[in-house]
């Protein structure tokens, strides 16, 4: 599979950027999880890529991914990611998913919101949430993107909504309190995040 241009078409409406290998990572690795697989990114060397990425399993290597060298898209306007994968792991049998109740106690829904560099994108958000080890988090959407004055020239803040949820019992506010303060962590460690309170 490839990406390459914007992510959505061009609108007064909405903000459009332009994909990068973060992008195709995230689909690669929602593909992957249909099949239960999970991979660790480890950055190599290959022919073909100016920087490419190898999917790491258990027992194999699934694939490759990044971009293309610019000598083979040279007739493209933008950069060419590619991610070619190894399918065969994708179609061995695996053990179906078990139906899980939803929960009887309250979910509680928290905002936070974070000044990033302008060069961070969403992708990488999403990957430091998706790789964050937070049990109670059971969603996340974003509610705000700015940019101005209250925020230094190189830098854009994002406010995300955070639904959590425990299965177990009804949520104390020490437990909200460690939940977003692993989230904080996460991000101020993958990203390089502030924390705008």
């Amino acid at each position: 599979m490839w990406l390459t241009g914007y992510d959505r078409p061009a609108s007064w409406e909405h903000h459009r950027r332009k994909m990068n290998v973060t992008d195709l990572q995230a689909i690669v690795k929602r593909l992957c999880s249909c099949a239960d697989l999970s991979f660790k990114v480890k950055t190599v060397t290959h022919d073909h890529y100016e920087m490419c990425f190898a999917l790491v399993g258990d027992n194999a290597i699934y694939g490759h991914l990044g971009q293309v060298k610019a000598l083979l898209t040279s007739s493209m306007e933008d950069p060419v990611f590619f991610a070619e994968i190894n399918v065969e792991p994708l179609l061995q049998p695996r053990v179906l998913p078990t139906y899980q109740a939803p929960s009887k106690y309250p979910a509680v829904t928290r905002d936070l919101s974070i000044a990033v560099p302008q060069t961070t994108r969403f992708g990488d958000i999403e990957h430091a949430i998706s790789n964050a080890n937070v049990p109670l988090l059971r969603g996340y959407a974003l509610i705000d993107h700015y940019k101005g004055k209250s925020l230094a020239k190189d830098q854009k803040s994002y406010t995300l909504r955070f639904t959590l949820q425990s299965h177990r019992s009804t949520l104390k506010e020490k437990n909200i309190a460690h939940a977003m303060e692993q989230l904080r962590r996460v991000f101020n460690e993958k990203i390089k995040a502030t924390i705008r309170e």
